[in-house]
């Protein structure tokens, strides 16, 4: 749980203010988790037992580890190990998430349109 809540107050303390991510219903601010979860394609709970208290999760012991695979493979080793040191998140690495969101937004919309 203290991985959690650090990773929800990381950019509120380092100062770091979130950027408005545009939807068809306008602009509005994301979550931490919500972000880590839309830029790797996880859902925000799987992204929560990963960098949050786990055994407050029932499918913890059979999908941890595959869940944890995705989402390193999916944030890249360097963003992996940042988050899981509870280091602050910089504006370089936020931008980096929202524009992974966006990309496979953007993806999700093409493959759509087909």
């Amino acid at each position: 749980m203290k991985n959690l809540q650090r990773v929800f107050g990381l950019c509120i303390a380092a100062g770091i203010a979130w950027p408005a991510v545009s939807y068809a219903a306008g602009p509005r601010e994301m979550s931490t988790i919500e972000l880590l979860a839309r830029a790797s394609g996880l859902t925000e709970r799987q992204v929560q037992m990963v960098l949050g208290n786990r055994t407050a999760f029932a499918e913890y012991r059979a999908n941890y580890d595959a869940v944890d695979r995705r989402f390193q493979t999916a944030v890249g080793p360097q963003l992996y190990r940042h988050l899981k040191s509870d280091a602050p998140l910089t504006r370089q690495q936020i931008e980096s998430l929202v524009a992974m969101m966006q990309a496979r937004d953007d993806e999700a919309q093409a493959l759509a349109s087909r």
